[in-house]
């Protein structure tokens, strides 16, 4: 009996642990792109449509994990 409650407090505490990195290499990954996205030139922008590239960026940072 205590060897299962150990087991999923420790369980649980593994799964938590692994999805907080998960979450900052996510933030991490954004936080690049953005920096990327705003040293490029305007133009760059003339010829985006702000929704899709904003998509873009929140979707494939996601996927990366």
């Amino acid at each position: 009996m205590i060897v299962l409650l150990m087991q999923a407090i420790l369980g649980s505490g593994g799964n938590f642990l692994i999805s907080r990195e998960g979450e900052k290499q996510i933030f991490n990954i954004r936080r690049t792109l953005e920096k990327h996205l705003i040293s490029l030139p305007v133009q760059f922008y003339d010829n985006q449509n702000r929704g899709k590239l904003t998509s873009r960026v929140i979707n494939d940072s996601t996927k990366q994990i």
